[in-house]
């Protein structure tokens, strides 16, 4: 158990007060989501409704909206988890100034629009943050560094991204959160990874045999196996099947890619299995491992594929997929392999418009809050 559980149990024991008891047990039931554990969450907001069905105190509804968001995102994903995280900033805006719920929910209303690229709701949300007079928490601190970081990340900020993760660790150490520094190490490996993928979609061959991106996704896997992590299992089942695979390696690829949690975990993602499921074709065309299909049932399984990658809507996505597709025709059907890698090119394209209007807004946001943002690290 981290010393923030640690914390947050010895603040749910120490109330009597029915709403400061609610209030604190839904705290830690928070960092519980946050760590993979959703057993128990339906019961602990189903009590705390029909316990306090008289009260509307706004610190109760928006712990309750703010912790089913979690849920959500972590059970089926970002557009599940939406209306309830924006429901909770609502209602969390009526909280006393002192209470940091506001900010919490806009650093992870930041996190879900960077995501969906939405880059004026991201730093408009961070901006919020900033804003609140909890932004000097350590708890706050830890997760408006994380966000500052997966974007330098995500734009290829590399020295930058360093700067804000090194600043969120120090805050996840100072805090005693392991939740939080799992997080950490998860998004900056999971960032690289599709940066790099995106490199071979652009026809680039980045080096693989340094180590350092092997590294970083073993390094953030085997700290979510110390401390018992289960949020996302199968994401490093697929970042280490991407990997494998990028290294010629589709046997192992391949095991990971249909092993049975990340089947089951992706049926409520359908867009990320619809990458899986390129990458899967991918690695059994590789192997030749075609059960003896002719070459035209090959091309109509790829097609089907691209059907189900017209539904995926960020184009870094699409452009992957198609890409992991085209190499998967390359013995089969070459020509339908140009036609493939042009169109995965063209999404790029996309990509890279998309990341330069991420780039300005966050320079804006840098401009404007830069100087407070110096600050927080001197009084840290």
């Amino acid at each position: 158990m981290s010393r923030f559980e640690d914390m947050l149990l010895a603040n749910f024991h120490s109330k009597v007060d029915g709403i400061d008891r609610w209030c604190a047990k839904l705290d830690w039931a928070t960092y519980r989501v946050r760590i993979g554990d959703l057993e128990s969450i339906d019961d602990i907001l189903a009590n705390a409704r029909n316990s306090n069905v008289a009260n509307v105190e706004a610190r109760l509804y928006s712990r309750i909206n703010y912790l089913e968001g979690l849920y959500q995102f972590f059970r089926v994903g970002i557009q599940s988890a939406l209306p309830k995280l924006l429901r909770a900033r609502a209602i969390a805006s009526g909280c006393e100034r002192s209470d940091q719920t506001y900010a919490l929910v806009n650093s992870w209303l930041a996190s879900i629009y960077r995501n969906l690229g939405d880059w004026v709701g991201m730093t408009q949300a961070l901006a919020a943050l900033v804003e609140s007079e909890c932004a000097k928490t350590v708890e706050v601190r830890f997760r408006l560094y994380l966000v500052l970081g997966d974007i330098c990340q995500e734009v290829e900020l590399y020295e930058q991204a360093s700067v804000w993760y090194g600043l969120a660790r120090d805050s996840a150490l100072k805090l005693g959160d392991d939740a939080a520094l799992s997080a950490m190490l998860y998004n900056r490996a999971s960032i690289t990874i599709y940066n790099l993928r995106l490199q071979y979609v652009g026809g680039g061959f980045p080096r693989l045999n340094d180590g350092r991106v092997a590294l970083e996704a073993a390094s953030a896997q085997n700290y979510t196996h110390y401390i018992n992590d289960q949020s996302l299992p199968w994401g490093f089942d697929l970042m280490s099947g991407q990997l494998l695979m990028l290294k010629g390696e589709a046997q192992a690829a391949l095991d990971l890619f249909t092993a049975k949690r990340v089947e089951d975990a992706l049926e409520q993602w359908p867009e990320v299995n619809a990458l899986r499921e390129a990458d899967i074709f991918r690695c059994r065309s590789l192997l030749q491992d075609r059960n003896a299909l002719r070459a035209s049932e090959v091309v109509e399984s790829a097609q089907d594929l691209l059907k189900k990658i017209e539904f995926v809507e960020a184009p870094g996505d699409q452009a992957i997929a198609i890409h992991s597709i085209a190499v998967g025709l390359r013995e089969v059907d070459p020509s339908y392999e140009k036609v493939l890698l042009k169109m995965s090119t063209e999404r790029l394209a996309l990509v890279i418009e998309d990341r330069s209007r991420e780039m300005e807004e966050f320079v804006r946001f840098i401009s404007i809050y830069g100087e407070r943002l110096e600050c927080f690290e001197k009084q840290k």
